[in-house]
């Protein structure tokens, strides 16, 4: 077994074609709610030759999409880490991305330290618990050059909300069951997808030693609604059915078993195809700055 796999902290998500699929879908979102793939003030800031680095980066595809888009220049280099590397695109679609494994709760290596003029993350809220977030941030920030820039990306996924498209709507019980299902199974059993420790951020990334941190707030429903609303619905329901599964095969005794769940899974997966209704969350994007530069 490969010895990263023992210790993969991403919780109830495969990473299988499914997951990779649904994760480059959740990255279209992203980007249309937020309007940048690297925030504004750290663009600005950054010299031809950058170097970018993703921790967590999956399947690569903030990475791949940066490279291509207007925010992009020609001398930028790209290295893309995770602590698997089932997911890594083949090399024909690497567009000019490394990949590397690498554990970002443990002191990176000494060749990567200081290297990099960002270092982006997102997403991390199903895999990190107490302590865990410290360090993560700590060990971005030993990549990062003197100036460079984290850029940390969480959803309040523990604050979902089930929105009605009109007043006739069905309200969507059974995916609003699933949903507090496997939050309240991650919070209790696993310390994960807690809402202080999105709301807390800033305070976490400032405490491992970045200045100037900024928290900025998006709605997952902000640009283009009707067509962002499905597509949240679709990412977010998504992994929930993933999450939920998990939580009734890991943790049988915390109220659901198997078949409950699959029952769920089944009634949730027709309130969908009916449509009427669509969820929404918070994002937080928080920026923070190495002393030095």
């Amino acid at each position: 077994m490969d010895p990263h796999q023992e210790q993969d902290t991403y919780t109830g998500l495969s990473r299988d074609q499914e997951e990779s699929q649904r994760l480059n879908l959740q990255h279209d979102l992203y980007v249309r709610s937020t309007g940048f793939h690297i925030h504004p003030r750290i663009v600005a800031t950054l010299p031809s030759d950058a170097h970018i680095a993703e921790v967590a980066t999956g399947t690569g595809i903030w990475l791949r999409s940066l490279a291509a888009s207007p925010q992009s220049c020609p001398g930028w280099k790209y290295t893309g880490f995770d602590l698997s590397a089932e997911q890594f695109p083949s090399e024909p679609e690497r567009k000019g991305v490394n990949f590397r494994v690498l554990d970002i709760l443990k002191p990176p290596p000494e060749e990567e330290r200081g290297k990099y003029d960002v270092v982006h993350v997102r997403l991390l809220v199903c895999g990190l618990k107490g302590s865990d977030w410290q360090h993560a941030a700590r060990n971005m920030l030993a990549l990062l050059k003197p100036g460079g820039w984290i850029q940390w990306h969480e959803g309040a996924f523990a604050e979902l909300q089930f929105m009605q498209s009109s007043p006739s709507a069905p309200y969507p019980s059974a995916s609003r069951e699933l949903a507090r299902y496997a939050v309240r199974t991650l919070n209790g059993e696993e310390n994960k997808v807690l809402t202080a420790d999105v709301v807390e951020l800033p305070q976490t990334v400032a405490e491992a030693g970045f200045a100037d941190v900024e928290r900025y707030l998006f709605s997952s429903d902000r640009a283009e609604v009707e067509e962002t609303r499905k597509l949240a619905t679709q990412v977010e329901i998504g992994a929930l059915i993933a999450l939920a599964r998990y939580c009734a095969r890991v943790h049988s005794d915390a109220g659901k078993g198997e078949s409950e769940v699959e029952g769920l899974v089944e009634r949730c997966q027709e309130e969908m195809k009916a449509g009427q209704w669509y969820c929404r969350w918070d994002m937080h994007v928080v920026t923070g700055r190495k002393a030095g530069g």
